[in-house]
This record gives C-alpha cells, structure tokens and sequence, in this order.
C-alpha cells in the first residue's frame, strides 16, 4: 500500500493509495488544493471546514458538467457509428457504373480543358 503526503490549505495530510497511485493523488490533492485557494482568495477567511466544503461542491459541480458533455459525446459517436455502418451496409457499388461515371467526368473536364485553350 503507497502513501502520499499532500498539503491542501496549509495543512500537511498523509493518504494512503494502491501502489503506484501516488502521483496521480498528489495532483488530485493539488487540483483541489488551487480550488480552495481560489475560494480563499475570493471569500477570505471562513473556516477551513467551510472552505473544503465549498470546493468539493464546486469541484463536484465540474464533474457533472464533464459526465454530461461525456453523454452528450458518446451519443454523438453512437449516431456516427450508426451512420457508417449503415453507409458500409448499403449496396456495393457497380465498377462498371462507376468506371462510366468516371469517363463522364474526364470528357466533360477535356472538353472544358480544350475550349479553355480554344477560346
């Protein structure tokens, strides 16, 4: 079992985590410690406890924004997905249709190229 020593509003706290996790709680606790500065900063000195409750609520408040703009994109993909599948499902395409296709264009483009250099 790891353990980090972190410092959140001044005050030094020693957290256990799973081994390897250390890192990645020190920068929790420094996220959450930037957000009670900011607090601080914004409304003084109202107590600590006041304090950390004030940042886990507005912390709290970034991950709801997070997970729904996480729904919002993930029903995103979920349509795109739909929609390629349902593109690759479709009917192949006829090489002789697009061969012919192909030879429409490039007569249509030589004879806008030739009456661009006759005109």
């Amino acid at each position: 079992m790891g353990q980090v020593v972190v410092s959140i509003a001044g005050k030094s706290f020693r957290l256990a985590c799973e081994d390897g996790d250390e890192e990645r709680l020190a920068g929790l606790a420094n996220t959450f410690d930037g957000t009670v500065d900011e607090l601080r900063s914004s409304f003084g000195e109202i107590g600590d406890t006041r304090l950390a409750v004030m940042a886990g609520l507005m912390m709290t408040d970034r991950v709801g924004e997070a997970e729904e703009k996480i729904e919002l994109l993930t029903g995103q993909v979920h349509k795109l997905t739909e929609a390629l599948n349902t593109a690759a499902s479709s009917q192949p395409l006829d090489p002789e249709a697009v061969r012919a296709r192909l030879d429409g264009v490039a007569a249509r483009l030589e004879a806008l190229v030739g009456a661009r250099e006759n005109g």
